[in-house]
């Protein structure tokens, strides 16, 4: 398998950045490295936090989203860019790393060796793509895997993407990547990217799959559900355990197999991620904050009742359509519409 490939994955978080400059943030927030990366993120300042070489190098060539302070502007709903450079001069100050590791990581504990939330120690080759504060969310990139896992994401994405990564997606997801200037992917076909493909993300009107649609094939969108008939393949009932115990036995710790979920290929994930805006699932309040735009049938239903007010002033200035798209007439009217 080849090695993890940081300047494609570099390009493709820069790439969503810039998408959401186009619809809601400004362009002065997105704050890019110098030549050579942050000077400031080495494997030596970074030690402390127990992150492997791969996962140092990437974030030494990331860009990130400026925060104006402890509410800083969202790149989803309940999620904030890590500015891993401020996170780094603060490790030069003797900073505690499981207070880092607790916002970035999704810690709740300064026990570095227990992990409640995810089931177990998030491993070295996995860091936080956020920085998580009261009700907000990880995203976890894992250069192993080369994919991103955001475990407590809305449940109309969960409910819909129970799913695991196969040995085979692995290694086709660290074919080298390629981000053209118009922010096209030309490796999709490698990557099994879902433009072309009829599942593509659900909006509020279309329903999680069947039991039917399950049954018409193990892989969709390039994954393997997790709910897959044992049986199956012709195994005996007698025999399931020990195949079971085989087919899961993939290298990853026991807790990540049972309880990380769900997960996404780099490209992929933020290809979803740009669609759900573009299709007003997520609908931006303002730079500080991302309404859920699903029905919200059990929870408190306050916040979709705001994005369903918002969703047609977005529309009316043009989304998702970028070349008639009116970003600063839309903003305004946004802002007056949330006084």
């Amino acid at each position: 398998m080849s090695s993890f490939d940081r300047d494609g994955t570099v390009a493709i978080i820069r790439d969503y950045y810039h998408f959401l400059t186009k619809m809601y943030l400004d362009e002065s927030q997105i704050v890019e490295p110098p030549p050579g990366g942050w000077p400031n993120i080495t494997p030596e300042t970074m030690r402390p936090l127990g992150k492997t070489d791969v996962v140092v190098d990437l974030l030494r060539h990331l860009p990130y989203v400026k925060s104006s302070g402890d509410d800083g502007p969202r790149v989803a709903p309940y999620v904030r860019s890590a500015e891993w450079p401020d996170l780094a001069n603060s490790l030069t100050r003797e900073a505690e790393p499981w207070g880092i590791l607790v916002c970035t990581d999704g810690w709740d504990s300064s026990d570095s060796n227990t992990c409640d939330i995810h089931g177990g120690p998030v491993p070295p080759y996995c860091v936080g793509l956020t920085f998580a504060r009261k009700y907000d969310t990880v995203l976890l990139l894992d250069t192993e895997w080369s994919c991103v896992w955001w475990i407590d994401c809305p449940d109309e994405i969960e409910s819909s993407r129970h799913w695991r990564i196969t040995q085979e997606e692995r290694d086709d997801a660290n074919v080298p990547i390629i981000v053209e200037d118009d922010g096209a992917y030309s490796k999709a076909d490698a990557l099994q990217l879902s433009d072309d493909e009829g599942n593509e993300s659900r909006t509020s009107s279309e329903s999680p799959p069947t039991s039917d649609d399950e049954d018409q094939g193990d892989l969709e969108d390039g994954f393997v559900q997790d709910d897959e008939d044992p049986n199956s393949d012709g195994v005996e009932d007698g025999e399931d355990e020990a195949d079971d115990d085989d087919d899961d036995d993939d290298g990853r710790p026991e807790w990540m197999q049972d309880s990380w979920h769900p997960q996404w290929l780099i490209p992929e994930f933020f290809e979803k991620m740009k669609r759900h805006f573009q299709q007003l699932d997520f609908v931006p309040k303002d730079s500080k904050e991302v309404l859920e735009g699903w029905p919200q049938d059990i929870r408190d239903n306050t916040e979709f009742r705001l994005a369903d007010k918002l969703k047609p002033i977005y529309r009316k200035h043009g989304w998702p359509n970028l070349e008639e798209y009116r970003k600063e007439d839309c903003l305004k009217e946004v802002r007056t519409t949330v006084r």
